[in-house]
């Protein structure tokens, strides 16, 4: 699954049907919401939705063919004639090729089996292989293949071997010519269940070939229902959908696991799993991969010869075999997965291509399959990886809703040597030089038939609910809603704005995330659940700063060392939206920290938005006589709108967002704006400023006054530096304007103004640093941190005039592009010291800076005393002109 950034789609629910199913059935609300999410909406519906009883499948005889496939066969078993049964080599295949061998054997018969090689002859029914056949058998069966196989059922019919076709694919205009062809999904047959597996079929002729030798019902029921565990097996491996009839086979399947079969309890015990509490989870991920595993590297042969064995040394032996190759097929897939991974990132423009097509010559064809999986897991884009070790080469594919695959093979048919599949999955042969014809055209259609709202991953949610909720009676309740796969997903539970205790990394290899949440109720009990995010360790950066959290995840019971407790198995994180706004404050005080550590306060002078507006009088609040302007900010921020507070110095943004950021009333409310902010972290700004998410908003450098409609009200809450800072905060916006800047910070202020515009003691101090560097003889690379571990707190700016100074008095010479003050760095070299004394004022950057403070002077004490009529409409200039 695809893990972060999902839209979750929480499935619609109806208050007045859920309360009918829990009065009704005795049901929690939360199963309630579940059920009626799944169209499973009245009690009658949901009562047969857990009825699970054999009596509901229906009779194989409403199976168009299957009356002639059955005396065909008994009169083959009567005679003793070999039948001969043509499977395939994936699960599906392989389960009822030995479902039907057992049947026909037990039932007095003669059977063996043939499976085509992956690599060699590919799937379906092979005229070569018939022939091999036919010199042993005049009769075969295929299962699982075949409804598409018209010159080779010719083939069959012209040499004498009669051939009965059982398939649950879907088949062409033509059907074959064959003695019977069983498949539910002909246009003339009423059997109900169309999703069956090829077992599923593969069950239906061997129930009723049991019915018509053994003359009786019940006997021949118990008969089949012994083969249900391999019935299970295939159709939860063969992914159709476990709704209806499929979901009864696999839950009898479940219940009567290995009671009979060696091989499967083999595998069962490789797989270290235990009989007694499997889930079709267990099979798709722990038996099917086994099996699965020698049909996709060499020959499927081994896994049928399993599933047929009585001996225990034999079974064990092929067991581990399968297990050796599922590891080495594990191996196989990671490196293609590590290899395909990377040139997707490396190759691919995911802007522009909303499709991936990879080629190699080095990748193994039966693993390509898995390997497109896990790129559209990761990517979310319809994907087909193809194999270039032989010509033609062959291609697998997976895609994504919205895109149907095989609707789009059909309509590139013309580039194809041959392809089938459905809208999820598709394989395909392909010369090697028509593969980036194929890349080009795929794109098309995606870009054609695709929205980019398609693009998004999507995560089906079931029910929200509390922490409170979640009990054992609740996960009882679910499992009743098992067995789970296609079509009958595992329920995905959501609770929000849960409380983050703390996160942590887990694992060997720390790739798993472990949360401990609680929500208000929870907390109140004092108990907590741990949340279990399995390879979702990259998601430790969005939690780790984060109190509250959005989960989406799969209750389940956890035995461990004799405890017993509920954990949350994670599908998803979302952060809440203040959660959100709160991640990014703590990145822009990050960013901001590190813009300050290099530049310092960043330069007003020359900031196009320093230029002055046409401001007209505006509601002035005065408070530079207040003595609790603190309060007074805290009174404002119970009013509605956005307030900007003005700050001096950037460390005073950032500390007082750190601080107000950890009140719960301002949490993910408060937004810092700087002027160095990155294009992503700007557009958010914007946006939750224009949407009114941002009480406040907390500054120490010009606002762009494109933001200031959106700013009710400006808080000067420090004496602006200069005063065209003071002209720019008049004239953001039309609120408010509260003046609460005080003597104290006029101080603040005559403390600051030498950092930007450097004294004779800022000089002498940077100068003697050089010298003890021993700069005559190095070359010096100078930076405001530079300069602060030699315990020199200038701005780069006052750096660059002091440095400009130096220059002009033949102390230093400086080596740097004509912009060097823009790029906080330059290379210094200090010069001889002259003989004589030198005079300062003999510098005219010195001078410009001692009449630059003494006009801030003058600046300070007439913002503080100036009446507010003063301070109208621009009036700052013409006062101190």
């Amino acid at each position: 699954m695809y893990h972060g950034q999902a839209t979750w789609l929480l499935r619609s629910g109806d208050p007045e049907k859920e309360a009918a199913l829990v009065a009704a059935l005795g049901i929690s609300p939360a199963v309630a919401r579940i059920l009626v999410g799944r169209g499973i909406d009245t009690p009658a519906t949901a009562r047969d939705f857990f009825d699970l009883s054999w009596d509901k499948i229906p009779s194989p005889w409403l199976l168009t063919d299957m009356e002639p496939a059955v005396v065909r066969l008994v009169e083959a078993i009567k005679s003793g004639e070999l039948v001969t049964i043509y499977g395939d080599y994936d699960v599906d295949g392989m389960t009822a090729t030995t479902l039907l061998v057992k049947t026909i054997q037990e039932l007095g018969g003669r059977a063996n089996y043939y499976i085509p090689r992956r690599a060699e002859e590919g799937y379906g029914l092979h005229t070569d292989a018939l022939e091999e056949i036919a010199a042993e058998s005049g009769l075969v069966v295929t299962v699982d293949c075949g409804i598409t196989a018209l010159a080779e059922s010719e083939y069959a019919q012209a040499n004498g071997l009669d051939l009965i076709i059982t398939d649950h694919h879907q088949p062409g205009a033509v059907l074959p010519k064959a003695w019977a062809v069983i498949n539910p999904n002909r246009k003339d047959c009423q059997y109900p269940t169309k999703e069956l597996a090829g077992v599923g079929v593969a069950l239906k002729l061997a129930h009723a070939l049991a019915l018509a030798c053994l003359k009786d019902t019940k006997r021949a029921e118990a008969f089949v229902q012994r083969y249900l565990d391999l019935v299970a097996l295939g159709t939860v491996a063969d992914v159709v959908p476990l709704t209806g009839e499929n979901r009864i086979l696999a839950h009898l399947g479940l219940e009567r696991f290995a009671a009979e079969s060696v091989g499967l309890r083999a595998l069962l015990s490789v797989a270290r799993l235990d009989a007694e509490n499997l889930s079709a989870g267990n099979l798709a991920f722990g038996i099917a991969p086994r099996l699965n595993a020698l049909g996709r590297l060499d020959d499927a042969e081994a896994g049928v010869r399993l599933l047929l064995s009585d001996d225990e040394d034999e079974a064990q032996e092929l067991a581990h075999m399968l297990d050796a190759a599922n590891r080495e097929r594990q191996s196989i897939e990671r490196m293609i997965s590590e290899e395909a991974i990377s040139r997707v990132e490396a190759e691919i423009d995911l802007e522009e291509e909303w499709s991936i097509v990879l080629a190699s010559h080095g990748w193994h064809p039966g693993v390509i399959g898995i390997v497109a999986s896990r790129l559209v897991e990761r990517f979310h884009r319809p994907t087909i990886l193809i194999s270039l070790s032989e010509e033609p080469a062959k291609g697998s594919g997976r895609s994504i809703e919205g895109f149907d695959l095989y609707r789009a093979l059909q309509s590139l048919s013309h580039i194809l040597e041959r392809f089938g599949g459905h809208k999820m999955a598709a394989g395909l042969s392909i010369a090697h030089d028509r593969v980036e014809e194929l890349r080009l055209e795929l794109n098309k259609l995606a870009r054609t038939w695709l929205t980019e709202e398609d693009l998004l991953p999507k995560l089906r949610v079931d029910a929200g609910v509390t922490l409170d909720q979640i009990d054992i009676t609740l996960l009882e309740e679910l499992e009743q809603l098992a067995p789970y796969g296609a079509g009958n997903p595992q329920p995905i539970l959501m609770a929000r704005d849960l409380v983050l205790e703390r996160g942590c990394l887990v694992g060997k290899t720390q790739d798993h995330l472990k949360l401990f949440v609680s929500d208000r109720k929870a907390q109140a009990r004092g108990s907590s659940f741990e949340a279990i995010g399995f390879r979702m360790a990259e998601h430790m950066n969005m939690v780790e700063y984060a109190s509250q959290v959005n989960l989406a995840f799969v209750p389940k019971i956890n035995e461990w060392n004799g405890r017993v407790s509920i954990d949350l198995v994670l599908k998803d994180i979302q952060l809440p939206a203040q959660e959100m706004m709160q991640q990014q404050l703590w990145r822009s005080i990050d960013r901001y920290q590190k813009v300050w550590e290099k530049i310092g306060r960043l330069a007003w002078e020359g900031n196009v938005e320093c230029t002055e507006q046409a401001a007209g009088k505006r509601a002035v609040v005065d408070w530079r006589t207040r003595k609790d302007k603190a309060q007074g900010v805290f009174e404002l921020l119970e009013s509605p709108g956005t307030i900007l507070l003005y700050l001096a110095q950037p460390n005073d943004v950032w500390s007082l967002a750190e601080k107000l950021a950890k009140m719960d009333p301002y949490k993910g409310r408060i937004g810092i704006y700087y002027g160095q902010m990155l294009a992503d972290e700007a557009e958010m700004f914007h946006t939750k400023l224009s949407q009114g998410d941002l009480n406040l908003v907390l500054a120490a450098e010009p606002v762009s006054f494109s933001l200031g409609s959106y700013l009710e009200r400006v808080v000067v809450y420090h004496l602006p530096l200069t005063p065209e800072e003071l002209g720019h905060l008049w004239g953001l916006g039309s609120g408010e304007i509260y003046l609460a800047y005080n003597e104290a910070d006029l101080i603040r202020a005559r403390n600051l103004w030498p950092r930007t515009y450097p004294g004779w003691d800022e000089l002498a101090y940077l100068y003697l640093a050089l010298e003890r560097m021993r700069a005559q003889n190095n070359i010096l690379e100078i930076s405001r941190p530079w300069c602060r571990k030699q315990g020199l707190d200038l701005e780069w700016s006052g750096i660059c005039r002091a440095l400009r100074i130096f220059e002009e008095l033949n102390l230093v010479r400086l080596d740097g592009s004509p912009g060097w003050e823009k790029v906080g760095l330059i290379s210094v070299k200090l010069l001889p010291r002259p003989k004589n004394k030198l005079d300062l004022t003999t510098a005219m950057g010195y001078n410009e800076c001692v009449k630059r403070r003494d006009y801030l002077e003058q600046y300070g004490q007439w913002a503080l005393r100036a009446a507010v009529s003063e301070l109208q409409g621009g009036a700052w200039r013409d006062a101190l002109l």
